[in-house]
């Protein structure tokens, strides 16, 4: 169950994961604070570095979880990382440090890290995508075979290789799970109550809304860059409607290869998940050309090393914090067109429009009065007025 402004969503993307580059400081507790439903929120994952003299080293690697709650599923996804990463940085929760000069830089814009995002982010390492159905709608087949967590012949279950492991489910609790089930990480599928899961977790849904919904049984593909080789940025490119389209082959695979066997589904309500269904039917699926692999980011993350990425974001951040104390001390007469004996509004802009922050020239504050100045416009929201000088 997905909730976008309100809106119950029934087929959607539950979340995305995100490397984000080595040199930018994540600081969590200022992440918490900023959203405790932990729409947005990140993780270190730490690994060991071996040497030949037995000597090991560790190296934090740091992510940014972004929630379905979180992805407008009408706008580019690749819009909702961009705005995902403006609030963490404008808000103190991601920071880019340089050592060189001491300096550390909290104030980037939209257009700087839309243009950016491939020295930002080092790639997606998981995705899910989500499928909620009325309990009736999902069924486990007949014949179905299913290996409990809990049966004695589990252990040696786990200790078989993917491709002699028998077709079947893999049930822990009231979760069925695909065959390539692993206590280390997540099954490639999944089907659960979702109802019985929200009761668990600390969420903003109230008791009656998680028991009066009637499509509390979910199926979920969950897709990682260590099994799935789909997980590349330019595949996020346009909105759910488009990215889903261009991943409906290859979920149709997936689910042909773990789920088709055992489970049934009534599919009449939702239009994506028709045709992986239908799809997953097919004598052949073709996947090739649908999407790009991570190789791709493989290649463009290898033209620059991560220093050289660092050292020119850096360079970038300068070049604005010179231009924007250059335009400070050069701010046009025409800015201060306001009087008190002659009122004027040409060149102001009204609250609505300046919270379209993107279109911010840079904001100034003297003597606790803000300013925010445009290419060709100005507006203080603590101000009425601007005396002339001497009155």
């Amino acid at each position: 169950m997905l909730f976008y402004e309100g809106k119950r969503i029934l087929e959607g993307i539950d979340s995305i994961n995100l490397r984000i580059q080595p040199f930018l400081w994540p600081n969590f507790e200022n992440m918490k604070r900023i959203d405790p439903y932990n729409r947005i929120s990140g993780f270190t994952n730490r690994s060991v570095i071996p040497s030949p003299d037995f000597i090991f080293s560790y190296k934090d690697h740091h992510y940014l979880h972004i929630s379905g709650e979180y992805i407008n599923l009408d706008v580019p996804i690749i819009d909702s990382i961009t705005n995902a990463l403006h609030t963490l940085f404008n808000k103190g929760a991601l920071r880019l440090f340089d050592y060189r000069t001491k300096m550390t830089y909290y104030d980037y814009s939209l257009d700087f890290i839309r243009d950016n995002l491939r020295h930002l982010v080092k790639g997606i390492s998981g995705m899910e995508f989500c499928f909620d159905f009325k309990e009736r709608h999902v069924r486990i087949k007949d014949d179905a075979k299913i290996i409990d967590t809990n049966a004695p012949t589990f252990p040696k279950f786990l200790e078989k290789k993917l491709g002699d492991r028998p077709p079947c489910l893999v049930r822990k609790d009231t979760t069925y799970y695909s065959n390539d089930f692993n206590l280390n990480r997540k099954s490639t599928l999944k089907l659960y109550d979702r109802a019985i899961w929200l009761r668990k977790k600390n969420n903003e849904l109230s008791k009656s809304t998680i028991e009066d919904n009637p499509y509390n049984k979910r199926i979920e593909f969950v897709l990682q860059n260590t099994k799935n080789s789909c997980l590349a940025i330019s595949n996020l490119e346009g909105n759910y409607h488009q990215v889903i389209n261009k991943f409906t082959p290859y979920l149709a695979k997936i689910y042909k290869k773990y789920f088709l066997r055992n489970v049934s589904v009534d599919i009449r309500d939702h239009p994506y998940f028709t045709r992986i269904y239908h799809l997953a039917h097919s004598d052949y699926i073709r996947t090739y050309k649908s999407l790009e692999t991570i190789a791709t980011d493989k290649k463009l993350n290898s033209k620059d090393s991560d220093s050289q990425k660092e050292y020119r974001l850096l360079d970038y951040l300068k070049k604005e914090a010179r231009r924007e104390a250059k335009a400070i001390k050069e701010i046009p007469i025409e800015y201060f067109a306001f009087s008190s004996n002659n009122m004027t509004t040409h060149n102001s802009y009204s609250p609505y429009d300046y919270a379209e922050e993107n279109k911010i020239l840079f904001e100034l504050e003297d003597e606790g009065n803000k300013y925010v100045f445009f290419k060709d416009r100005y507006f203080s929201p603590t101000f009425k007025t601007i005396e002339d000088e001497g009155t």
